[in-house]
């Protein structure tokens, strides 16, 4: 599914915001990187929207999870 002009896609990718990088090849970079980095973080009114107690992961013990 193609959402933007050709225009608008060589503008992004001439400015370098766009390119072949998905999102979990960004994520695998980053766990590589940083591993001891926050990943995932819990929103902190969790507690009261499903009455578990806020969490976070790092890359690293995110990936070994999931």
């Amino acid at each position: 599914m193609i959402l933007h002009s050709r225009r608008w896609i060589d503008h992004y990718v001439g400015e370098g915001r766009w390119g072949q990088r998905t999102l979990l090849d960004q994520f695998a970079h980053n766990r590589d990187a940083h591993p001891d980095r926050e990943a995932v973080v819990d929103p902190p009114d969790r507690p009261d929207l499903v009455g578990t107690p806020a969490r976070s992961l790092s890359y690293e013990a995110w990936c070994r999870r999931y």
